[in-house]
Protein backbone atom coordinates (compact mmCIF):
# COMPACT_ATOMS: atom_id res chain seq x y z
CA UNK A 1 0.00 0.00 0.00
CA UNK A 2 2.62 2.47 0.76
CA UNK A 3 4.59 1.78 -2.65
CA UNK A 4 1.49 2.58 -4.22
CA UNK A 5 0.98 6.13 -2.22
CA UNK A 6 4.46 6.74 -3.21
CA UNK A 7 3.55 5.96 -6.94
CA UNK A 8 0.65 8.54 -6.70
CA UNK A 9 2.66 11.05 -5.15
CA UNK A 10 5.50 10.90 -7.55
CA UNK A 11 2.44 11.08 -10.64
CA UNK A 12 1.30 13.89 -8.57
CA UNK A 13 3.93 15.53 -8.72
CA UNK A 14 5.04 14.77 -12.33
CA UNK A 15 1.78 16.39 -12.83
CA UNK A 16 1.62 19.59 -11.05
CA UNK A 17 5.19 20.14 -12.49
CA UNK A 18 3.90 19.23 -16.08
CA UNK A 19 1.03 21.86 -15.62
CA UNK A 20 2.92 24.32 -14.45
CA UNK A 21 5.46 24.26 -17.28
CA UNK A 22 2.14 24.51 -19.51
CA UNK A 23 1.21 27.63 -17.98
CA UNK A 24 4.39 28.79 -18.43
CA UNK A 25 4.47 28.36 -21.76
CA UNK A 26 0.64 29.49 -22.60
CA UNK A 27 2.10 33.30 -20.95
CA UNK A 28 5.42 33.21 -23.67
CA UNK A 29 2.99 32.40 -26.59
CA UNK A 30 0.91 35.42 -25.08
CA UNK A 31 3.37 37.67 -24.63
CA UNK A 32 4.80 36.44 -28.06
CA UNK A 33 1.55 37.36 -29.60
CA UNK A 34 1.18 40.97 -28.07
CA UNK A 35 4.53 41.65 -29.14
CA UNK A 36 3.69 40.96 -32.57
CA UNK A 37 0.13 43.11 -32.51
CA UNK A 38 2.81 45.61 -31.52
CA UNK A 39 5.47 44.78 -34.65
CA UNK A 40 2.02 44.67 -37.02
CA UNK A 41 0.67 47.60 -35.59
CA UNK A 42 3.86 49.63 -36.34
CA UNK A 43 4.00 48.42 -40.01
CA UNK A 44 0.99 49.35 -40.49
CA UNK A 45 2.00 52.92 -39.37
CA UNK A 46 4.37 52.83 -41.46
CA UNK A 47 2.71 52.21 -44.56
CA UNK A 48 0.02 54.73 -43.96
CA UNK A 49 2.78 57.18 -43.57
CA UNK A 50 4.45 56.10 -47.03
CA UNK A 51 1.04 56.19 -48.76
CA UNK A 52 0.87 59.75 -47.78
CA UNK A 53 4.34 60.79 -48.57
CA UNK A 54 3.78 59.27 -51.95
CA UNK A 55 0.30 59.96 -52.41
Amino acid sequence: MRVSADHSQGKSAAVASAAQQASSNVQSVAQASEELARSIGAVGQHVDQSTAISG
